[in-house]
């Protein structure tokens, strides 16, 4: 799924460089933005448009809402947006933030979306279309066996707090 969601990432950050921040891409970007659309079967309208195909990835998902964070998983992934299944989806017209973690390989992706559409009942789910430059971010995940330091919060009047080892 991860791969796909590289790709996807890389298409939203060149089409929000050149159609959200006004940056000309170079050539090689211009060739590359145009590969990923054919790759991702985003319509060459643009990134806003509905796509073609998509592609049934399963994965949990994150996602702000107006009162705190959200959470459900992928069902469907496209070049232009995701279908995220949730026991509580956004209404139709909001934005949000979705967060795709792999912490085996130590990235995260940050996905700015609309809400498109929004459906209750037995199988609730959202669509959101990508809405905004996306970020990716990398973190190490600590292996077993390796020291890690916690702060004892409340040491006593007058003590710092000393650290624990766990």
């Amino acid at each position: 799924m991860l791969d796909m969601i590289e790709l996807i990432y890389e298409f939203q950050l060149l089409s929000g460089k050149r159609d959200l921040l006004g940056i000309p891409l170079t050539d090689d970007e211009r060739g590359r933005l145009f590969g990923l659309g054919l790759i991702l079967d985003v319509p060459s309208e643009g990134a806003g448009a509905a796509p073609l195909v998509r592609h049934d990835i399963r994965g949990p998902v994150q996602f702000t809402t107006p009162h705190g964070f959200g959470v459900g998983h992928v069902r469907d992934l496209g070049g232009s947006g995701l279908t995220v299944m949730t026991r509580k989806p956004l209404t139709p017209g909001q934005r949000t933030v979705v967060r795709l973690a792999d912490p085996t390989g130590g990235r995260e992706f940050v996905f700015p979306c609309k809400v498109i559409w929004s459906r209750l009942g037995s199988d609730p789910a959202m669509g959101l279309a990508f809405d905004g430059v996306p970020m990716r971010m990398s973190f190490r995940v600590p292996s077993g066996g390796e020291w890690s330091v916690g702060l004892r919060m409340h040491a006593g009047p007058g003590r710092p707090p000393s650290p624990l080892i766990s």
